[in-house]
């Protein structure tokens, strides 16, 4: 019994030692499995510690507390600071410069909605530029969800975001050169676009002539220094930029090595960086662009100057447009109050010499009918003779410098052809009988042509005159008829002579101002030389064509096509006789018309009284004001108003005060004046009077108007 029982017991025991063993054996199981998993977790973390180390972005981690826990060596890389500097520090806004597109906030919001947030954020780095990144923001836990606080990653962008700003910076640049007013207002807008790219706001602008080499500051902004004069070409940090067209970053260590290097003569800036790029066209370097900083938290590099050199070209083109702009805004501004001062010159040398000459030519037309002695009277012809032919130098002058001026009205009308011939040749009659020519007019009475009446009559004159002059023998033929010329209307003018021709080679010659077939000392014909060059500028601004045929010592045959016009009602084309007629008063018999003369020139009042004593009763005052106050006094059935009254009121204005009145509405009022150019007539018709004589006049033309307004009262 006993043994069985110590047996049993034996048993126990053993299997107790089994037992212990075998959860020994379990434990020691467990703990290598734990080692081993020990082992690969931290073989895990090394791995990942070095794939972190590694990886070119930032990858920070912060506590709940946004304390930084961790920073690989891509941060430090981005930012510039050790971990060791941060790791431990606030790091909830010490970096934070902004985030474009959204807040500090909205990213806390999105992280609380979603657990992540996913944007572009602009950093400080410690040498204090600005980084752009791509960051990547989410939320910590551990295995049971509890969290523990934030991972970043952050991404460089800074250069693609620069790149695309540098280039949305070259497009606005190139704007500017339109957009701004002037080299002040583009200046002001480069240096904001600049300075939406890197710090920027001590900026200047140095430009150089390359003929005087003076250097000039248009646009200086300095928190330290005033704007330098303009002054030569020195030795210093501007000058070297400009000189070798290269660009120059100075930093203070730098400053001796330049003084060595005979940069610079003596250390010229304050600054604590000094970044200058040459603004070049064409390779030619015509200014500086520089920028400067007085402190160290704004530091310039490689990355700064890179991006002066990209929008530099730009900035260069942008000023030299804007420059050659506003220098052409000048010229022309200049050119406009020289233009004006030319044309003011012309009218009142037009008027000044006509004045006068009125007179000389009145009176010595007066005196070659009054003089009986032949002597005295060949005199007073040559007179006559030479101051016509002044007159017409002067007036050839003066037409073609207001047709070259653009001035000229484009208001065309119909015009009967055959009736502005018609008109023209009888101032030729006399002409055309003494040297015994023939004339034929060949042109249909429904003939007409869209055109400015004035100009239509003072082409046909110069045409007519060139005719007359070159003609000793046989005849002139005028014809018009409407013709087909690829496949459209025309009017076809056609002058023809029997002269002396024009040799083909000088065609074109003849149409050149002050130009004549017969030139020089030996030339055998009078004139200025600018009929024919009227006539081709007359014809251009009437949209039509002037052509010639011509065979030495046979004749010449000038053609003008011209735009054709519908005809409208005879009364529209005809003269304005109806308009001008006054009524006449009258007690118990005929009374001759009143007519008032506004004149200040005595001479001329007495010439006019001469050539109309026979048409009218006459009234002359020499002002402006004496004329309004007659015109009070007494109804007058018509007032020849000269336009210079000298001081006081003008002509024109005088005119439009005795309009006012009820009785005067309809009383034709001419203006009688030196102002003679081209267009003159139209402006005084449209202006209110109702016909124009232009000086100097003669005893013809003064007849025929008075016949005009009084029908009826023919001279004795």
């Amino acid at each position: 019994m006993a043994v069985y029982l110590l047996v049993f017991l034996l048993i126990v025991v053993i299997a107790l030692i089994l037992l212990w063993k075998n959860q020994q054996l379990q434990y020691f199981r467990r703990q290598l499995e734990l080692q081993t998993k020990t082992n690969k977790a931290e073989e895990r973390i090394r791995y990942m510690d070095a794939l972190l180390e590694d990886v070119n972005d930032a990858i920070i981690t912060f506590d709940k507390d946004m304390m930084i826990q961790s920073w690989n060596r891509g941060a430090e890389n981005i930012y510039g600071w050790k971990a060791e500097e941060v790791v431990g520090k606030f790091g909830g806004g010490s970096l934070r410069v902004g985030f474009p597109g959204t807040d500090r906030e909205s990213i806390f919001m999105e992280l609380e909605k979603t657990g992540e947030w996913k944007g572009e954020v602009m950093h400080k780095r410690k040498n204090g530029t600005t980084v752009y990144l791509l960051s990547s923001t989410s939320y910590l836990h551990d295995d049971v969800g509890n969290l523990l606080g934030i991972i970043t990653i952050n991404k460089d962008i800074s250069e693609v975001v620069q790149l695309e700003k540098a280039k949305n910076a070259v497009y606005r640049i190139s704007e500017l050169a339109h957009a701004s007013r002037d080299l002040n207002e583009l200046f002001s807008s480069i240096h904001i676009v600049i300075g939406e790219l890197i710090d920027a706001r001590n900026l200047f602008i140095a430009m150089v002539d390359p003929e005087s080499s003076i250097i000039n500051f248009p646009y200086f902004v300095d928190e330290k220094n005033h704007q330098p004069p303009p002054h030569p070409m020195a030795t210093g940090l501007t000058e070297y930029v400009l000189r070798t067209g290269k660009p120059l970053l100075a930093k203070p260590e730098d400053s001796q090595d330049f003084l060595d290097r005979g940069i610079i003569d003596t250390c010229e800036t304050s600054a604590n960086d000094w970044l200058g790029v040459p603004l070049k066209i064409d390779k030619e370097t015509i200014g500086a662009l520089v920028i400067q900083s007085y402190t160290p938290q704004i530091a310039y590099g490689d990355h700064e100057r890179d991006i002066l050199l990209f929008v530099s070209e730009q900035i260069a083109l942008s000023i030299y447009r804007k420059k050659m702009q506003q220098e052409l805004v000048e010229a022309k501004q200049k050119a406009e109050v020289s233009n004006k001062l030319t044309s003011a010159l012309l009218a009142n040398m037009n008027h000044e010499l006509r004045t006068p000459m009125n007179g000389i030519l009145g009176f010595a037309e007066i005196l070659v009918n009054d003089l009986r002695d032949p002597e005295s009277k060949g005199k007073a012809e040559n007179i006559l003779v030479s101051g016509r032919r002044l007159m017409d130098t002067l007036d050839a002058i003066m037409d073609l410098s207001y047709l070259e001026s653009d001035k000229v009205s484009r208001k065309f009308k119909p015009i009967l052809v055959g009736k502005t011939v018609k008109t023209v040749i009888r101032s030729y009659e006399q002409a055309i009988k003494l040297k015994q020519l023939g004339l034929e007019i060949r042109i249909p009475e429904e003939i007409a042509i869209l055109g400015d009446e004035h100009l239509f009559h003072h082409l046909v004159k110069s045409l007519v005159d060139n005719a007359v002059k070159f003609t000793e023998a046989g005849c002139i033929t005028i014809t018009a008829n409407q013709i087909t010329q690829d496949e459209k209307q025309m009017v076809c003018l056609s002058i023809m002579d029997t002269g002396i021709g024009i040799p083909k080679e000088h065609y074109q010659m003849i149409f050149e101002a002050f130009r004549q077939v017969s030139e020089g000392y030996g030339r055998q014909f009078e004139g200025s030389g600018l009929g024919l060059t009227i006539c081709k500028r007359i014809v251009d601004i009437m949209n039509g064509e002037i052509s010639l045929n011509s065979i030495e010592n046979e004749g010449t045959e000038f053609q003008i096509l011209l735009t054709p016009a519908p005809l409208t009602k005879t009364a529209d084309l005809l003269s304005r006789k109806d308009i001008l007629k006054p009524k006449i008063h009258s007690s118990g018999g005929r009374k001759l018309p009143d007519v008032l003369i506004v004149e200040d020139n005595l001479v001329n009042i007495q010439l006019l009284m001469i050539y109309i004593r026979r048409f009218c009763n006459i009234y002359t005052t020499l002002d402006a004001k004496s004329a309004i106050e007659l015109s009070r006094e007494r109804k007058f059935d018509a007032i020849l108003m000269d336009i210079n009254l000298g001081p006081g009121m003008d002509g024109i204005q005088a005119m439009l005060e005795i309009r006012k009145r009820p009785e005067y509405q309809t009383t034709p009022i001419l203006a009688v004046t030196g102002y003679a150019s081209i267009g003159d007539h139209e402006r005084f018709i449209n202006i209110g009077f109702n016909g124009y004589i232009p000086k100097p006049f003669d005893k013809a033309t003064i007849a025929a108007t008075m016949t005009e307004l009084f029908s009826g009262i023919k001279e004795a």
